[in-house]
């Protein structure tokens, strides 16, 4: 069984959102409506698992590809940094 830790909040994880942000932003270009940081580690002052999670709103024509892409890189993350791929791309 996978042990699951849950932290005090911390502050930083708004900056690291912001920064992990203009990096999808940058990589994307265009093609990226908006990105929100969702999750416990968005709602301030609450415990959270230390993982900070993003919502890409993209358009739809580049959707599939960029999906596949995002597994792809995901794929290159070492373990015991990442958690299980929760990637899903919606038809606006």
């Amino acid at each position: 069984m996978r042990k699951v830790e849950v932290v005090p909040h911390n502050p930083a994880w708004k900056m690291i959102f912001q920064t992990e942000a203009s990096l999808v932003k940058e990589a994307l270009g265009e093609t990226v409506m908006a990105v929100h940081h969702i999750g416990s580690t968005a709602i301030p002052d609450i415990h959270a698992k230390p993982i900070i999670d993003l919502l890409d709103l993209l358009h739809n024509w580049i959707c599939d590809m960029v999906l596949n892409l995002m597994l792809f890189l995901f794929s290159a993350i070492p373990h015991e940094l990442r958690s299980s791929p929760k990637a899903e791309c919606k038809r606006l």
